[in-house]
Order: structure tokens, then sequence, then C-alpha cells
């Protein structure tokens, strides 16, 4: 296990506008706040959504399109630096009127009805995403 102890930086609560598409709403305020590092959690409700799976032996994204309403019962995530720039990498758990429930990794497309959130800020080094040779992805170098 790899670490590096942070700070408490700001904290904001809030909403995301009925919609908006979830990635680039966080994408946009973190930019705007010039937040380079913080955890994200949220629920509400989408009007669709993309989500998906990684598939770890072809490494590579199985995508899912939701194109009904869902509750989002959960979302996870954080904020750090790819490439240079600010990333934003979600996972949600969704559920239908039924109580089916899908979850992954949040693509573009996530189309927000209600959403309120929570960011936190952690000040520290910056986290840098890197690609990791032996999962495929992209993760923070330490």
């Amino acid at each position: 296990m790899k670490h590096r102890d942070l700070l408490p930086g700001r904290q904001f609560l809030g909403r995301v506008e009925k919609g908006e598409d979830m990635l680039e709403a966080f994408t946009g305020f973190a930019r705007r706040q010039q937040i380079r590092l913080a955890t994200i959690t949220g629920i509400g409700a989408l009007q669709k959504a993309r989500i998906s799976m990684y598939d770890q032996e072809k490494k590579s994204y199985n995508v899912m399109e939701i194109n009904e309403e869902t509750e989002l019962t959960a979302l996870l995530g954080n904020l750090s630096l790819k490439d240079g720039e600010i990333f934003c990498h979600l996972h949600a758990t969704l559920t239908d009127a039924d109580g089916k429930a899908w979850g992954g990794h949040v693509c573009d497309g996530c189309i927000v009805f209600a959403l309120e959130f929570e960011i936190r800020e952690l000040m520290g080094e910056d986290f840098h995403r890197m690609p990791d040779e032996d999962t495929g992805l992209a993760l923070w170098e330490m």
C-alpha cells in the first residue's frame, strides 16, 4: 500500500442543475474553483446514464447505456490531474423503479435530473494519473 498524508481544504455543498452532463458539471466546477485534488460524493436522479465496467483481461471498458430514469443512490469519486488537466473519476450505483441496480464507472452522457453533492478539497502534493502497465489504467503515481 502506498499513500500520502494530506490536509483538509475547502468543502463545497451544492447541486448540479437539471439537464447538465454530470462529468462536465464537476470538471467545470473544479476548473473554476481551481480544485486540483478532492473527493466527491452525491445522491440524486438521472434522466439517462452511461456507465461502464472495466474488462481486466481485455483492458478496455464495456459501456452500458441506460435510457430510462434512474435513482442515483450512491456517487463516489475524486478529482486529480491527468495529462496536466483536471480529471474527474466517478463511480455510481443507479436503481430503476423496480429496484434493479446498475453500477460502474461514470461516462460522459449521464444527464442529471437532480443531484446534490459534496466536494472535499485536499491540500498537499498533486496526484497525477499515469499509465499503469499492469492494469492498463491511468492510476495515481505514488
